[in-house]
């Protein structure tokens, strides 16, 4: 399996210095008091998502596939309902992913 910056046509300099300028900005919104937090994870990620209003919130997800990355691909809003099962599924997923991630903000 191909390291993640190959995926994306990247150096591995480059790669790195992207998540690394990311990670500097979101330490600053956290310093400025904003709620956020970031996790780092060693796995190749499937789904691209971003919880917002808790980790039972909305979520905005995106796949990750071997010809598109998420950002290419469309978002869906998905939000909670008490008798559906795709959001409860991606809270697992979110809590799988976090049990066994480090915080890096």
């Amino acid at each position: 399996m191909p390291d993640r910056f190959q995926v994306v046509d990247e150096s591995g300099e480059s790669f790195s210095a992207g998540i690394r300028l990311s990670l500097s900005r979101l330490r600053e919104f956290a310093a400025a008091g904003r709620p956020v937090e970031i996790y780092l994870y060693d796995h190749v990620p499937v789904w691209r998502i971003i919880s917002i209003d808790g980790p039972r919130g909305t979520m905005f997800v995106s796949a990750f596939t071997d010809c598109r990355e998420a950002h290419a691909c469309p978002t869906h809003r998905i939000q909670p309902n008490p008798v559906g099962i795709l959001h409860h599924a991606f809270c697992r997923t979110v809590e799988q992913t976090v049990t066994t991630a480090r915080r890096a903000v």
